[in-house]
């Protein structure tokens, strides 16, 4: 990842600039909507490889394997619904970088919930130095000292969720290096 100087706020900052291809297309759900099992085709020609797709519903973050499917191999065209979509909800689709270098997975809440203020660590001995992790609780973006605080000093390993958490719910740590 590249960094190039950015106005943010009114404030020149350096951020991350994800290197290779980026493809963004929505599309409003037709009459009828979809169902269960439906093949959505990814809008103007869009092709993706695997962890590189973000798919938000309605500016949800969908998840893979529990909200939609890959369909085929290499330069993938379409998904497969695992649920119902209404008529008129907003579908976004985004590919980004190189997925060998994205580092994509979930940390699901054990029995008993979670307290606020107690450590997440980020899984499989992740870390993070700052808003390059994108963070989403229940698919819905976290951010940072509003939702969330990073524990200890950079790289970061742990965070702090400034909400109790009930079991099964899901905290995804997505970054692209």
């Amino acid at each position: 990842m590249a960094n190039v100087l950015k106005l943010v706020n009114g404030i020149a900052r350096m951020v991350g600039l994800v290197t290779g291809d980026i493809y963004e297309g929505t599309q409003i759900v037709p009459g009828g909507g979809y169902s269960i099992n439906d093949l959505v085709t990814l809008p103007d020609g869009g092709t993706y490889e695997s962890k590189d797709l973000e798919v938000h519903l309605a500016g949800q973050f969908l998840e893979v394997d529990i909200n939609y499917e890959y369909v085929g191999s290499g330069d993938r065209t379409q998904i497969k619904l695992l649920m119902d979509i209404a008529e008129g909800l907003r579908l976004q689709f985004r590919v980004e970088g190189d997925p060998t270098v994205i580092y994509d997975d979930v940390w699901v809440v054990p029995s008993g919930g979670y307290t606020t203020g107690d450590p997440i660590d980020v899984p499989n001995s992740g870390s993070f130095y700052g808003k390059e992790m994108k963070i989403y609780i229940n698919g819905q973006f976290a951010e940072a000292l509003y939702d969330y605080n990073a524990v200890g000093s950079a790289p970061y390993t742990q965070i702090s969720v400034l909400a109790d958490l009930f079991a099964k719910e899901r905290v995804r740590f997505r970054k692209i290096s």
